[in-house]
């Protein structure tokens, strides 16, 4: 029997029937659109309460009577906003991730007792909750971001899927024997998952700071595919005016994107060399002594394409193209004699690379392991962009390198998939370590 509860009351409706129920599924969600400073507190007691509080009711009324029986699931529908964390949603997206982290240690406390538990996670879905149900909306703010949100989501051109979607998600998750805890869905939950994942909180954060609406709509639909641009965008109270913002379509891929000069450069930005992309490594800026002399930009590059990497230096004022590149959210399979196999996950394809495509990228990869992003260059996968960060297990560790400190000493350890790292000396065999992808460093334990 699948029961829907959609109250954040909802246990004062169970009464004599919570000890009965085989499937609980919590969708019940109110949404918040405002910046921190502009959202008032009731607001986000009336989000917490809805959208986490209304969640542990329910399962607390169900849970005893699944555990008796050795049997039942719970469902808590949450969002990608539970994994990522938007600005101008902050009472949402703590909700969310409040009942993300709620789940997880609930599958772990019910895993004996043949409880199934899982997370559905959508994208932006068409529902009432971010259409006719929106919140009160702070029009008169000093924050670019809640704006952004209210004219996106009051966009009748907005891009969302049919909230079918999700039920066909749910039922599947009910139906089905997968294992998993987490399930995103919709065509852009994926996109977005792989786009936090694959950038430093530094560098997310950084997003924001981008203050022209078309610079950060660009950017976000060049590193996912998902377009949240709108046509009208209100610079003031309806009554007022509204002034119209459409951004260019996007280059064709074998066009360069944009021309960057030399004080664009900075760690992580992609250049056009050659007719070769170009991923900036490490930068340095050389201020001449003699006056009038230019200033120089030394540049630390790797060749996406062939993994090489040199230093080149530009003349202040420089000008370079950034290249066309498109992202595509991938996992990784598995690797036999033909090479290293991964599923685009959001259109199921498999893409096959070499060993030699793959390059040094090979030493970070485990089966299953998400958050990669294929690299599309002239129409061409020709590179791997891992997440900055992977978690490896040692295989075996070498003896303290000597000549070190007692405080710093380090030894070799290889890891499961054959990389050889440094670790600290107290390291041993099976445990995990947390890898940086960008420059093969260990840089933390990981929980076992």
């Amino acid at each position: 029997e699948l029961v829907g509860f959609n109250d954040s009351y909802a246990p004062r409706s169970f009464g004599k029937i919570g000890d009965s129920i085989d499937v609980l599924v919590n969708n019940a969600g109110i949404y918040s659109i405002n910046a921190i400073e502009d959202e008032n507190l009731e607001q986000f007691r009336r989000v917490m309460e809805t959208n986490y509080f209304g969640a542990v009711r329910c399962v607390k009324e169900v849970l005893p009577g699944m555990r008796k029986r050795g049997s039942g699931c719970i469902i808590n529908v949450t969002s990608v906003a539970g994994r990522v964390a938007f600005p101008a949603t902050s009472a949402y997206c703590a909700s969310k991730f409040a009942l993300e982290a709620f789940t997880e240690s609930l599958a772990q406390e019910v895993k004996g007792y043949g409880i199934k538990v899982a997370l559905v996670e959508p994208g932006i879905i068409d529902t009432a909750m971010a259409t006719t149900n929106l919140p009160k909306y702070v029009e008169n703010t000093i924050y670019p971001h809640g704006r952004r949100i209210h004219a996106f989501f009051t966009n009748p051109e907005k891009p969302e899927a049919s909230p079918t979607l999700v039920g066909e998600m749910i039922r599947y998750v009910i139906e089905s024997h997968d294992p998993r805890l987490r399930f995103p869905v919709g065509p852009d939950a994926l996109s977005f998952l792989g786009w936090r994942g694959a950038l430093s909180d530094e560098d997310w954060v950084g997003l924001s700071g981008l203050v022209r609406d078309a610079d950060y709509f660009e950017r976000v639909l060049l590193d996912t595919g998902v377009d949240l641009r709108w046509k009208h965008v209100r610079k003031t109270p309806p009554a007022q005016s509204t002034a119209a913002l459409c951004l260019p379509a996007p280059a064709p891929l074998d066009e360069p994107l944009a021309m960057l000069s030399t004080g664009d450069f900075k760690r992580g930005l992609r250049l056009l060399l050659d007719g070769d992309p170009y991923v900036i490594l490490d930068v340095h800026v050389q201020t001449p002594s003699a006056r009038g002399a230019s200033s120089l930009t030394k540049v630390k590059v790797r060749n996406l394409r062939t993994g090489q990497v040199f230093d080149r230096t530009f003349r202040g004022g420089d000008k370079v193209d950034e290249p066309n590149l498109a992202f595509r959210p991938v996992q990784f399979l598995y690797r036999d004699a033909d090479g290293f196999h991964f599923m685009d996950t959001q259109s199921y394809e498999q893409v096959a690379l070499s060993a030699d495509e793959v390059g040094a990228g090979a030493g970070y990869l485990t089966e299953g392991l998400e958050g990669i992003r294929s690299v599309v260059f002239n129409d061409r996968v020709i590179a791997l962009d891992l997440p900055n960060t992977v978690t490896l297990r040692v295989a075996e560790t070498g003896p303290a390198l000597k000549g070190a400190t007692a405080t710093a000493q380090t030894k070799p350890a290889t890891l499961e998939t054959g990389l050889v790292i440094q670790v600290p000396s107290y390291l041993e065999a099976g445990e995990l370590v947390i890898v940086d992808t960008r420059d093969g460093r260990f840089t933390g334990r990981a929980r076992g």
